[in-house]
């Protein structure tokens, strides 16, 4: 699946299947970003035979091969539609960026609400509606996966992990990232401690 940038989407994996999730800046496509800007595919599935060895993508020149034919792929067997936002996607927009902006302060709805000029119980019913979950459930999810990243690629201690990605409360963060995860932050750094970034 090819999803765009700010394209909103959902990935569940069906019987312990496993995921790969390739994320990159639309720069390091440019031609494709600056030709499709402001387009969205109808399907975004793309079929390939088999999916190659992504650790051995070391080089940019690799890199941008891959994601070109990726490219290729999905305009050969798809028509691209205008994006046309409506005011509720625009909002939800606004909310998701004040979240990646500020999810390690106090990021509340409240403050998001009061930021935007919109009535807080407005904002609470939208973003339910259009995401199914709640914004504190977003927002903890949002923070957790953050909180892997660091786990994986940092040498912060985990109180200072904590700390970084918004949580005030030590027990709070450990309760949320096992409650998300099924393991607790230690045990994830033990079991993704050989891990490099970008496999």
């Amino acid at each position: 699946m090819f999803v765009f940038n700010n394209q909103m989407h959902e990935f569940k994996t069906v019987n312990s299947s496993d995921l790969s999730i390739v994320i990159f800046s639309p720069e390091i496509i440019g031609d494709f970003f600056m030709n499709y800007k402001g387009y969205i595919p109808e399907n975004n599935l793309i079929h390939l035979h088999h999916l190659p060895d992504l650790t051995a993508l070391q080089s940019l020149y690799r890199q941008k091969s891959f994601l070109y034919n990726l490219c290729a792929t999905l305009v050969e067997n798809t028509e691209f539609i205008p994006v046309e936002q409506s005011t509720k996607t625009k909002v939800l927009h606004k909310i998701l960026l004040y979240v990646d902006q500020n999810y390690s302060t106090d990021c509340t709805l409240k403050v998001i609400a009061k930021q935007l000029q919109y009535d807080y119980a407005y904002l609470s019913k939208l973003f339910v509606h259009m995401t199914n979950m709640t914004f504190t459930e977003y927002l903890n999810h949002y923070r957790t996966s953050q909180a892997c990243y660091l786990l994986k690629n940092s040498e912060q201690s985990i109180s200072e992990i904590a700390n970084n990605c918004g949580y005030n409360n030590l027990r709070s963060f450990n309760r949320n990232f096992k409650r998300i995860t099924n393991v607790s932050p230690r045990r994830y750094r033990e079991e993704h401690r050989d891990e490099t970034v970008g496999t």
